[in-house]
């Protein structure tokens, strides 16, 4: 890391016109990342260590990029913010969704203290402080107090592998006392570059909000993919993660809720799909304070010839942790893996060998049930 390097942060960061403050954070975090050990997941590989350069995005390159219509909701591509659509009503209702940058520059108040810092603090490892420093886009969403929302907010990202940069992305997501949301976010990749794709997304979830957040994941098999998904939860408020992760290369799925008042709640549905020669490691976790908190994981992972599989469901209090772990398996078939767990203790694990079409059956019909299931809520 050199002098060169922290310049050309600073430039990539003024061209932003990103505020002081952020200039100094990824400044500090590069620095700091020097004194971490290696990330603590044996042989990945690191997104490599030069400033973000923005490629010019073309007509050609937008005509690759398909999305279906909505009326709330965000697309992006690589760097660049494609289209944003929120309703009048909404707007007039105080509802924010835009890229992170515009945030900084026009709503320090609400992200400024927390980004990469309350949820997912920057100094957690060698990958966080990494990610801080060189995020090049991301999504801001504020639900404000009482919105209820009744139709589903869409992200799409699209991961820019038609050049040689990689995607650092984060989501940053408010929901005020009293909100109600569904948030879906839809990535994959464009192009045959290999890139790394370093996903973070921070959710607040204030006094008796509820929010559902669903992630369905497409990366190529050229994609090292780094997704943390944390959410840190106040009294009588409740966060359910859906997440579907139907990757071609190496995976490394961390998702994660702090139960941090009473009677909040978290429910954590998992489907992770791998397939031979890649790398997979899950892992989910709920953290409690309170007697009165609920949560609850279902994982079910399917394992096609994977040399180095690690899926974890872990349940933790201040005296007490449960951890269930399957790791260090090689497979050489295709293997359906389940975990159940939930706060109080209760615990089934089971894995089968399947043949391949009634894997790629067990597979759809794992993604229907959480599909139904989001639907119905």
């Amino acid at each position: 890391m050199t002098v060169d390097l922290n310049e050309e942060l600073e430039d990539f960061a003024n061209e932003h016109g990103e505020p002081h403050w952020l200039v100094k954070r990824r400044l500090a975090a590069l620095e700091a990342a020097k004194d971490f050990n290696n990330f603590n997941v044996d042989q990945w590989e690191y997104f490599p260590m030069k400033a973000p350069a923005k490629p010019k995005l073309t007509h050609e390159i937008v005509d690759q990029i398909e999305y279906q219509d909505y009326e709330l909701g965000i697309t992006q591509f690589g760097q660049s913010n494609l289209d944003t659509s929120i309703p009048d009503e909404l707007d007039d209702e105080g509802l924010l969704l835009t890229d992170v940058f515009t945030a900084f520059r026009q709503h320090p108040r609400l992200i400024q203290n927390n980004f990469m810092s309350k949820v997912i603090p920057e100094d957690t490892d060698q990958l966080t402080s990494l990610h801080t420093a060189f995020f090049n886009n991301g999504i801001f969403l504020y639900i404000p107090k009482d919105c209820q929302l009744t139709k589903p907010i869409q992200l799409n990202v699209f991961q820019d592998s038609i050049h040689d940069q990689p995607l650092v992305h984060n989501v940053f997501i408010v929901a005020e006392e009293g909100s109600r949301a569904q948030v879906i976010l839809n990535a994959e990749t464009i192009g045959k570059m290999s890139n790394i794709a370093s996903f973070m997304v921070e959710i607040i979830a204030k006094a008796n909000s509820k929010l559902s957040f669903t992630s369905t994941n497409h990366f190529s098999q050229n994609t090292t993919l780094y997704m943390m998904q944390h959410a840190h939860i106040s009294r009588d408020a409740k966060v359910d993660w859906n997440n579907i992760s139907d990757n071609g290369g190496d995976n490394y799925v961390d998702t994660g809720s702090m139960l941090a008042g009473k009677n909040a709640e978290s429910h954590i549905n998992s489907i992770s799909k791998q397939n031979g020669g890649s790398k997979i490691n899950i892992n989910n976790e709920i953290e409690h304070r309170y007697d009165q908190n609920t949560g609850e994981i279902e994982q079910i992972s399917f394992v096609s010839d994977v040399e180095n599989a690690s899926i974890s469901t872990i349940t933790s209090d201040k005296e007490l942790q449960s951890s269930h772990v399957v790791t260090g398996k090689k497979n050489t078939g295709n293997s359906v893996i389940k975990i159940d767990t939930d706060l109080v203790g209760k615990y089934n694990y089971s894995s089968a060998s399947v043949e391949e079409d009634e894997f790629s059956n067990e597979f759809k019909r794992a993604i229907q049930s959480i599909n139904q299931g989001i639907v119905e809520n």
